[in-house]
């Protein structure tokens, strides 16, 4: 978890919190619960994860020229 990146958590976090749930570790817990305290302290700043401003936020962990998957699954 250390080298995921913090700005599109919605790429990787449904995975995260189902390996949660099968891994019985107090150490990942641990780092689990760190990063869920990390993204939560930046995504509940207006001026970061307002909406409106998704296209301004540069996606730290896609290289140029590649595209991001659409991984949304409608239920």
């Amino acid at each position: 978890m250390t080298f995921l990146p913090l700005s599109h958590p919605q790429s990787y976090l449904r995975m995260l919190l189902h390996m949660q749930e099968s891994i019985n570790s107090y150490k990942y817990d641990e780092q689990m619960l760190h990063f869920l305290l990390e993204l939560s302290e930046m995504h509940t700043n207006p001026g970061v994860s307002n909406p409106r401003k998704l296209c301004q936020i540069p996606d730290d962990a896609i290289s140029e020229g590649e595209t991001r998957p659409n991984l949304s699954i409608s239920r």
